[in-house]
């Protein structure tokens, strides 16, 4: 399943990144790509972001060849900060899915310095304000102990508040982490 949806997202943000190179209107197609991954979700985005960043058109008198010119990486940086920094702004107006992303950014280190410190804040903010995958992100951030003490407590509040949503995976990962926790017989 987890499969299909990448393999999809990877289609469809290619697609799109087309449309980038062929029209040219970058921030348009990125505020179409933000709107987008709120429906599915961060790995759509992520991957549309960096194929539509990859198939930016050139300007004339820029190189062609594999290897940028620095006004080439100037122009994907302004741009891949500005994709930021709308949501930055989401993010602190409250908007949890913003939350999620930023937060995301930060720990993936996409378009901004890796920063785990970061990244756990905004993800809990998102996850406190009843955001499903940025709990069932957070829940796996306790279950692993990344940037926070290890704590399998933690993983299950966060996991079943995701899981009471809907989110199959959720379900699936507190059901796991129960298991390992509870095994039927102690």
């Amino acid at each position: 399943m987890t499969v299909r949806i990448v393999q999809n997202a990877f289609r469809n943000s290619f697609i799109l990144s087309q449309c980038v190179s062929q029209s040219g209107k970058i921030l348009t197609v990125m505020r179409l790509l933000k709107n987008l991954s709120r429906f599915h979700g961060f790995t759509f985005g992520v991957l549309a972001l960096s194929w539509t960043v990859a198939a930016m058109p050139c300007s004339a008198g820029e190189n062609l060849d594999d290897s940028p010119s620095p006004l080439q990486e100037k122009k994907k940086a302004n741009e891949l900060g500005e994709y930021l920094e709308s949501y930055r702004a989401g993010a602190e107006a409250g908007d949890p899915q913003d939350q999620y992303n930023l937060g995301a950014s930060y720990r993936w280190g996409i378009g901004v310095s890796q920063n785990q410190g970061l990244a756990i804040q905004w993800i809990r903010k998102s996850a406190e304000n009843g955001y499903p995958l940025a709990q069932r992100t957070l829940a796996g951030i306790y279950e692993k102990g990344e940037g926070v003490p290890r704590s399998d407590a933690d993983a299950a509040l966060w996991y079943r508040r995701a899981a009471r949503q809907g989110d199959s995976h959720a379900q699936e990962s507190l059901a796991a982490l129960e298991a390992r926790t509870h095994p039927a017989g102690r």
